[in-house]
Formats: C-alpha cells, sequence, structure tokens
C-alpha cells in the first residue's frame, strides 16, 4: 500500500521533533560521559593515594577500594571521593596522611 506524500508543513514538524529529540539524548550523554570521566579521575586520585600509604600496586589499590565500596554498600566513585576529600583535608591541615 502506497502511502499518500505527506505535506511540506508536517514534513518539517516532524523533523523538528526527530532533531528535538535526538538533540535531548545527545545532552544526556554528554552529561553521563562528563560524570564518568570525573568520576574516573576521582578513582584514579584515590588509587593513586591508596598506593602511596600503603605501599601498593594500583591493581592492589583498585582490589581495595572496590572491596571496601560492597562492603559500604556505596559506589566505587563515592568511596574515591570520600578518600580524595579526607586526604586533600589532611594535606591543607598538615596532617598525617595516614
Amino acid at each position: 500500500m502506497v502511502h499518500p506524500p505527506m505535506p511540506l508543513s508536517a514534513l518539517k514538524v516532524a523533523i523538528a521533533v526527530q532533531n528535538a529529540q535526538v538533540l535531548a539524548q545527545t545532552g544526556q550523554f554528554v552529561a553521563a560521559f562528563q560524570a564518568a570521566l570525573t568520576n574516573q579521575a576521582l578513582i584514579d586520585q584515590a588509587i593513586g593515594i591508596l598506593m602511596s600509604r600503603r605501599g601498593i600496586t594500583a591493581d592492589e589499590a583498585f582490589s581495595w577500594l572496590k572491596s571496601s565500596s560492597q562492603r559500604e554498600h556505596s559506589k566505587l566513585a563515592v568511596m574515591a571521593a570520600g578518600l580524595v576529600h579526607t586526604a586533600e583535608g589532611r594535606a591543607r591541615d598538615g596532617g598525617p596522611q595516614d
């Protein structure tokens, strides 16, 4: 069955709606990607802090962080952010780093 051609104004509206949907999806993707980059930076910083404090490898530090987050029922990025925040506070206050 052949459909009659869509009027030009209806076609323009359909294209505008589709463009708006694509734009919204792109905005959501960008926000998620930015959050992932921020989380990865915090995780990397936390791994470095653990490596320095405990004298362990990056893999061991990641395993420690992962186990801690599971034990505490917390997201890995949240645990990492807490560790980084604590280390920053201690560094500012000149306190011990352990």
